[in-house]
Protein backbone atom coordinates (compact mmCIF):
# COMPACT_ATOMS: atom_id res chain seq x y z
CA UNK A 1 0.00 0.00 0.00
CA UNK A 2 1.51 3.54 -1.15
CA UNK A 3 -1.13 5.49 0.95
CA UNK A 4 0.03 9.50 1.71
CA UNK A 5 -1.51 11.02 4.74
CA UNK A 6 -0.23 14.86 5.44
CA UNK A 7 -0.83 17.08 8.45
CA UNK A 8 -3.58 18.87 5.88
CA UNK A 9 -5.65 15.53 5.07
CA UNK A 10 -5.30 13.51 8.08
CA UNK A 11 -8.21 13.00 9.76
CA UNK A 12 -8.27 13.08 13.89
CA UNK A 13 -7.61 9.58 15.30
CA UNK A 14 -6.79 8.58 18.62
CA UNK A 15 -4.08 6.11 19.32
CA UNK A 16 -6.71 3.86 21.02
CA UNK A 17 -8.48 4.19 17.54
CA UNK A 18 -5.40 2.71 16.18
CA UNK A 19 -5.17 -0.34 18.25
CA UNK A 20 -2.67 0.73 20.79
CA UNK A 21 -2.86 -0.75 24.37
CA UNK A 22 -4.55 1.33 26.98
CA UNK A 23 -1.92 1.59 29.20
CA UNK A 24 0.12 2.83 26.31
CA UNK A 25 -2.85 5.54 25.47
CA UNK A 26 -2.90 6.67 29.33
CA UNK A 27 0.49 7.18 29.40
CA UNK A 28 0.50 9.31 26.13
CA UNK A 29 -2.84 10.91 27.50
CA UNK A 30 -0.44 12.32 30.43
CA UNK A 31 1.96 13.46 28.14
CA UNK A 32 -0.18 15.67 26.52
CA UNK A 33 -0.94 13.35 23.24
CA UNK A 34 -4.26 12.12 22.41
CA UNK A 35 -4.58 11.97 18.56
CA UNK A 36 -1.59 10.41 16.50
CA UNK A 37 0.22 12.52 13.61
CA UNK A 38 0.43 11.55 9.95
CA UNK A 39 2.84 9.33 10.39
CA UNK A 40 1.78 7.27 13.26
CA UNK A 41 -1.96 7.21 11.45
CA UNK A 42 0.21 5.32 8.55
CA UNK A 43 2.04 2.67 10.62
CA UNK A 44 0.75 1.82 13.83
CA UNK A 45 -2.18 -0.36 12.81
CA UNK A 46 0.54 -2.54 10.99
CA UNK A 47 3.40 -2.26 13.23
CA UNK A 48 1.08 -3.14 16.15
CA UNK A 49 0.78 -6.42 14.10
CA UNK A 50 4.38 -7.03 13.64
CA UNK A 51 4.29 -6.13 10.28
CA UNK A 52 7.16 -4.19 8.69
CA UNK A 53 6.31 -0.52 7.43
CA UNK A 54 8.72 1.91 5.42
CA UNK A 55 7.96 5.31 7.20
CA UNK A 56 9.21 8.87 5.75
CA UNK A 57 8.90 12.73 7.41
CA UNK A 58 10.13 15.36 8.14
CA UNK A 59 11.64 15.78 12.03
CA UNK A 60 9.52 16.34 14.82
CA UNK A 61 6.66 14.33 12.24
CA UNK A 62 6.27 12.04 14.88
CA UNK A 63 8.33 8.72 13.48
CA UNK A 64 10.23 8.34 16.63
CA UNK A 65 6.75 7.44 18.56
CA UNK A 66 5.14 5.77 15.81
CA UNK A 67 7.89 3.28 16.15
CA UNK A 68 8.47 3.20 19.49
CA UNK A 69 5.05 2.72 20.73
CA UNK A 70 4.93 -0.61 19.15
CA UNK A 71 8.14 -1.73 20.65
CA UNK A 72 7.14 -0.51 24.15
CA UNK A 73 4.04 -2.03 23.87
CA UNK A 74 5.57 -5.95 22.73
CA UNK A 75 8.56 -5.73 25.34
CA UNK A 76 6.20 -4.41 28.20
CA UNK A 77 4.35 -7.87 27.98
CA UNK A 78 7.26 -9.67 27.10
CA UNK A 79 10.72 -8.51 29.08
CA UNK A 80 9.68 -5.45 30.69
CA UNK A 81 13.26 -4.52 31.17
CA UNK A 82 14.81 -2.81 28.28
CA UNK A 83 15.66 -2.21 24.82
CA UNK A 84 18.37 -1.23 22.29
CA UNK A 85 16.59 1.63 20.10
CA UNK A 86 18.69 1.50 16.47
CA UNK A 87 19.08 4.80 14.72
CA UNK A 88 20.58 5.36 11.52
CA UNK A 89 22.22 7.88 12.64
CA UNK A 90 23.69 9.22 15.84
CA UNK A 91 21.19 12.37 15.92
CA UNK A 92 17.66 9.58 15.53
CA UNK A 93 19.63 6.86 17.62
CA UNK A 94 19.87 9.66 20.60
CA UNK A 95 16.38 11.00 20.19
CA UNK A 96 15.38 7.85 20.62
CA UNK A 97 17.11 7.47 23.65
CA UNK A 98 15.60 10.76 24.59
CA UNK A 99 12.47 9.82 24.28
CA UNK A 100 12.40 6.49 25.65
CA UNK A 101 14.42 7.88 28.67
CA UNK A 102 11.74 11.06 28.77
CA UNK A 103 8.59 7.76 28.94
CA UNK A 104 9.87 6.29 32.31
CA UNK A 105 12.95 3.70 31.39
CA UNK A 106 15.62 4.61 33.90
CA UNK A 107 18.59 2.84 32.48
CA UNK A 108 19.03 3.96 29.00
CA UNK A 109 21.83 2.24 27.36
CA UNK A 110 23.81 3.04 24.34
CA UNK A 111 24.18 0.48 21.23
Amino acid sequence: MNEQITLDTAPEVSFAELGVPARLVNALTKLGKSNAFPIQIATLPSTLESRDVLGRGKTGSGKTLAFSIPLVSRLSDELAGGARLPGPTRRPHEAGHREARRRGDRRPRRG
